[in-house]
């Protein structure tokens, strides 16, 4: 793998993208995972913000990345809730599992937004 490049694309502070045969993919990391440290710090759900700590750990010479992934497979991160349910509370929502990791939002979460949105 180049160094500098993580071999991932994230959406907010998720995986949307793991490239083929770059450094996430030799250490197995899954499109649907969440950051959630960089170098033990707490990671915000902002792409700038992460590839920024990114950038500093790397410039530093370490970077550590800690994840949050699902415990079970028909589990999915909703953005919205930042919790991890299963692939039915997405049925009927606009932003479904079809929108993808970093976008998809729950029904129920949909649904509470509207009532306030």
């Amino acid at each position: 793998a180049e160094p500098g490049k993580l071999g991932m694309q994230i959406e907010k502070n998720c995986v949307c993208n793991v490239a083929e045969g770059g450094a996430a993919s030799a250490l197995k990391v899954q499109t649907g995972w969440v950051i959630r440290k960089v170098n033990g710090e707490e990671a915000p759900a902002n792409k700038a913000a992460i590839m920024k700590m990114a950038a500093a750990a790397m410039k530093a010479g370490q970077l550590t990345l800690m994840f949050q992934f699902a415990l079970q497979a028909c589990q999915h991160h909703c953005v919205a809730c930042d919790k991890f349910v299963d692939a039915a509370e997405f049925e009927g929502a606009s932003n479904g599992l079809d929108a993808g990791p970093g976008k998809q939002v729950c029904l129920g979460c949909e649904e509470y937004g509207d009532m306030f949105g």
